[in-house]
């Protein structure tokens, strides 16, 4: 019975990974029909400062709730890590929020309505991912389908009204009904940060909060490298060079369940089963293996629909401008991604804050450096090379941290600040 239990939960989790990751990418999907390469370009350098604030939220939120609030910790303290994560969440996105609707004025131009759209959804966005996370830690998973239902509907009502005539869409408007969406989807979660007080956010910080600190700086280095390498992109090569690299990421894009459900399906399994530990070499190639064969084989697929009359909207390749160059560097990135998936979810189970850090902050130097020499010795192919050897790069520095984790460094599944 626990069995069928634990796998059922499992699909009801893939499942609501499948929704959002359905509901970012049809965003990119329409926006890219809605305007030119260049249009889209710019969509995407604000979508993903958008990522990196959920990453920040995820790290610092999300999968504090994960670690702490897992089935075996008492039910107590589950509840107050909780209560303290939602009033954290929203007072984050807030915090994040500003330094972007600053941004907005400095750069000013065509870039100010989308980073004051992302500047606005911050705490919406925070607050809806860490409700899905509390949720998959509660076994809930079918809660968390239940509001990336509430999203994508969201979206899909502005697709439906803009292709009706009701209304005229371009990127900018996908990008305000994406995040009107994440904020209808997260007031459950400003229900409970209303309810849990300050009381909650003490407690919430005195459980995790150097860990917080670092889970979230971490999430924020790991998303800062496509917005860079999107920057660089329009800087250094100019014209549609952004729109054409978010173009090709966009169709990976659906690797993110793959990615997210591991973690979500994984950490709070491992945790039930033998607490906060250090795991196995086997477990972690088990991991980065199946993430990096499910990887090549979306690859294939692509290219299959590519040549088959069948192919449509962000799929036609030559449409958007994506060679076989570009196309086989961002798969090349994407196998790095999965190959550093392994370790990530190993460090995770061993609440190994610090290594995962130190490991993300060498990569991400790397990641910076040498899209940017790419770029601008070889333009956007070389570019795009630089970034995916980057990624390699740094699953390989992530491995190294993982070999090195001892037993004792492993914190145990459940402190008590008191």
């Amino acid at each position: 019975m626990r069995t069928v239990t634990r796998a059922w939960q499992s699909a009801a989790t893939l499942g609501a990974q499948s929704l959002s990751s359905v509901t970012n990418f049809a965003a990119g999907a329409l926006a890219l029909s809605a305007g030119d390469l260049a249009e889209f370009g710019r969509f995407s350098i604000a979508f993903q400062l958008c990522l990196v604030v959920i990453a920040v939220g995820q790290g610092s939120t999300a999968n504090a709730v994960l670690l702490h609030s897992a089935i075996g910790t008492s039910r107590v303290y589950a509840r107050s890590v909780r209560e303290g994560a939602s009033r954290v969440a929203i007072a984050l996105g807030v915090s994040m929020g500003i330094p972007l609707a600053l941004a907005a004025f400095v750069v000013g131009g065509q870039m100010r309505t989308p980073l004051l759209l992302a500047a606005a959804g911050s705490p919406g966005l925070v607050a809806q991912y860490t409700l899905r996370s509390e949720r998959f830690a509660r076994n809930d998973p079918l809660g968390a389908l239940r509001t990336d239902g509430v999203w994508l509907a969201v979206l899909l009502v502005a697709a439906i009204a803009d292709a009706t005539g009701f209304i005229d869409l371009d990127a900018n408007g996908y990008l305000a009904a994406w995040l009107l969406g994440a904020a209808i989807a997260a007031i459950p979660s400003v229900f409970n940060a209303v309810d849990s007080g300050w009381h909650g956010v003490v407690f919430f910080w005195r459980v995790t909060g150097p860990q917080a600190i670092r889970l979230g700086l971490d999430g924020m280095l790991a998303r800062s490298v496509f917005v860079v390498s999107l920057v660089l992109a329009d800087l250094i090569v100019g014209g549609d060079a952004s729109g054409i690299l978010s173009a090709a990421v966009l169709i990976f894009s659906p690797l993110s369940v793959v990615h997210t459900s591991t973690s979500a399906i994984v950490v709070p399994a491992a945790i039930a089963d033998g607490g906060v530990r250090v795991v196995s070499q086997r477990f972690t190639l088990a991991v980065a293996g199946a993430v990096a064969a499910i990887t090549v084989v979306w690859s294939g697929l692509l290219l299959a629909l590519d040549e088959s009359a069948s192919a449509f909207g962000p799929f036609e390749l030559d449409e958007n401008d994506i060679t076989m160059a570009i196309f086989a560097a961002t798969a090349l990135r994407f196998v790095g991604l999965a190959i550093w998936r392994g370790p990530i979810v190993s460090l995770r189970i061993a609440d190994a804050a610090s290594e995962t850090l130190e490991a993300r902050l060498i990569a991400t130097g790397l990641q910076w450096t040498l899209p940017a020499i790419g770029f601008a010795a070889w333009g956007l192919n070389g570019g795009a090379y630089g970034l995916a050897l980057a990624t390699l790069f740094g699953a390989g520095i992530a491995w190294q941290r993982f070999a090195t984790l001892r037993p004792d460094q492993a914190g145990p599944a459940e402190s008590d600040p008191r």
